[in-house]
């Protein structure tokens, strides 16, 4: 999605090439440009076949059987029997397994480390994937966002599409949008359970239509409050009465309908692709202009918004880099399976508050422009 132009930082590949450059380095030195597999080998161990390949045991054990120090090795040796029993005496009041003296088998010892670093391998590829790390964001749902607003020299210029975007299912023209292809959301969708994912995708579609009611909308979003246990997405939004959206009364709720990344976009919203639009306008307003100083100022802070809100979410990406990677040895840290979890938990709401923040700001500033008696130019040429 997303072929328009627009103007790219300089000496960086991609409108938000500088803004990502940190990210950029950090997630590529743990993983590889492919993003299927870890840089380093151990970590790939930790994935692939350990059960066939290593013998697994319990530090505990290891004092059962014989131990020699050699001083010349400046090592220690450590003599097991060959033949493993296939079984571990495992002993835990916490955690994973809650029952006592439960015998586990080391072919499930062996998938609960393998699980533990594919989750912290996905989350890495999930951010070089939602934030488009290759083109310097170019195609995650903010570049898209970005390349249809341009502003310099002061003068503001936003692209809009003013129809229903389409796209083509089965290979036939549909009025719908196939979100599968935005850079990152479907392997963002992959981390949720069926009903994240189903809240998720409902709520974008509901951002992006124009006959959302505000009742329908404060649902959405406290469906997502409850599911995380947060007041994050409830924050983003104002009622009617400008007051703080109340999500205490409401109640969360299931929905195990299968996923539909076919979404609804509505006119005055931003060009997804120059091929899902034939009718492309953009709103021009010179910023200079006397006769709109106050406008342009309220224009000019909604535009601040979108920049601040994007570099906030960065920001807040990298805290769930720190939980689980030590940054100064790109390394992965010793994290529980319960801390990985709560890490994992926090991720998807950042990322999720990305795409709606990406999508309200643009649609804020559109608004507004719209409003103050900007030029309306057909732009069937893009």
């Amino acid at each position: 999605m997303g072929n328009l132009t627009s103007k790219q930082n300089e000496n960086f590949k991609g409108v938000f090439g500088k803004e990502l450059d940190m990210l950029n380095k950090i997630c590529y030195t743990l993983i590889s440009k492919d993003t299927n597999k870890f840089n380093k080998k151990e970590y790939n161990m930790f994935m692939n076949e350990l059960n066939n390949n290593h013998l697994l045991i319990l530090e505990k054990n290891l004092n059962k059987h014989l131990k020699v120090d050699l001083e010349n090795l400046n090592s220690a040796l450590y003599f097991v029997p060959k033949e493993q029993s296939n079984v571990i005496d495992f002993t835990s009041k916490k955690g994973m397994f809650s029952k006592e003296n439960k015998f586990i088998k080391k072919s499930e010892i062996a998938n609960m480390i393998g699980n533990h670093y594919s989750t912290i391998l996905n989350m890495v590829k999930t951010i070089v994937n939602v934030y488009d790390l290759e083109s310097g964001g170019d195609y995650s749902i903010a570049g898209i966002v970005q390349r249809n607003i341009k502003l310099e020299n002061d003068l503001l210029v936003i692209n809009y599409c003013n129809m229903p975007q389409f796209d083509y299912k089965d290979n036939r023209r549909v009025d719908k949008v196939n979100f599968s292809n935005l850079k990152g959301l479907k392997l963002l969708t992959s981390l949720m359970s069926r009903d994240e994912a189903n809240a998720f995708t409902k709520h974008l579609g509901l951002l992006l239509s124009e006959n959302s009611s505000q009742s329908k909308l404060e649902d959405s979003i406290c469906k997502m409050n409850t599911q995380y246990k947060t007041n994050d997405f409830s924050k983003l939004y104002k009622t009617k009465k400008g007051l703080s959206l109340d999500c205490s009364t409401k109640k969360h709720f299931n929905n195990t309908s299968e996923l539909d990344f076919f979404l609804s976009v509505s006119k005055n919203n931003p060009i997804l692709a120059s091929n899902k639009c034939l009718d492309k306008k953009k709103v021009i307003i010179n910023m200079k202009d006397k006769k709109i100083s106050k406008q342009s100022k309220e224009l000019y802070k909604l535009y601040g918004i979108f920049e601040s809100n994007y570099k906030a979410n960065i920001n807040n990406v990298f805290t769930n880099l720190y939980d689980v990677i030590d940054i100064k040895n790109f390394i992965i840290k010793d994290i529980s399976n319960q801390d990985l979890n709560k890490s994992l938990g926090n991720l998807k709401q950042h990322l999720i508050k990305f795409y709606m923040n990406s999508l309200m700001d643009y649609k804020n500033l559109l608004m507004y422009a719209k409003k103050i008696g900007s030029v309306n130019i057909n732009k069937n040429s893009i």
